[in-house]
């Protein structure tokens, strides 16, 4: 499990659409497990604005992962007003052996320890913003639509890689980023189709 695919570094200076060579698809949020992903998600050397921390993310969440297996992910306060995200099924050993390798592309485990993410708004979107912090850290973003519903439970939405590459290529910058958010936010394709559900437990 884990809710963010690893992302490479090397390639394009702009780094959309590094993750995992082989696009090995996982996610938890921490963000989402490995069924979330129906393709590569967004990822870039951009970051967005960061809004005031919002105390409703704080806690211990779990998700189905193929209808069987338990995705768990913690949130915690991390400095200023971001959160620590920290993937509770995350195997070091496993990961490292595939490092070792140097095969990550086929690691089919979880992709790091712990992340780092914020909230950003776009026009009336929330966005769950966040970067590997361990095993180890980079900095390439990811971008999560996230939205708290009024049954408690956690939606989030990864933004895909596929949707208007062309235009993606282009962005130098992450005010640009946020203007391409913009416009294509509220356009079919521009999230994924399958967005994972997270409940907050006590446990």
């Amino acid at each position: 499990m884990g809710w963010m695919n690893r992302v490479s570094k090397s390639g394009s200076s702009l780094s959309f659409g590094k993750s995992l060579a082989a696009c090995v698809l996982m996610l938890t949020f921490a963000l989402g497990a490995a069924a979330f992903l129906a393709s590569c998600p967004l990822a870039s050397e951009y970051g967005l604005p960061a809004e005031k921390r919002d105390p409703r993310l704080l806690g211990f969440w779990t998700t189905d992962e193929d209808d069987n297996d338990l995705a768990r992910m913690s949130v915690e306060p991390g400095p200023g007003e971001s959160y620590r995200i920290t993937d509770l099924d995350f195997d070091i050993e496993e990961w490292y052996e595939y490092e070792a390798m140097d095969a990550l592309e086929y690691y089919e485990g979880p992709p790091a320890l712990s992340y780092e993410g914020w909230i950003a708004k776009v026009g009336k979107r929330n966005y769950l913003v966040a970067r590997v912090l361990e095993p180890e850290e980079e900095d390439i973003f990811q971008y999560h639509g996230i939205e708290f519903q009024p049954d408690g439970r956690l939606r989030l939405s990864q933004v895909m890689d596929g949707f208007r590459s062309d235009e993606q290529q282009v962005i130098v910058s992450a005010e640009a980023l946020a203007a391409f958010f913009l416009k294509y936010q509220d356009t079919d394709g521009f999230f994924t189709k399958r967005p994972s559900l997270w409940e907050r437990r006590s446990d």
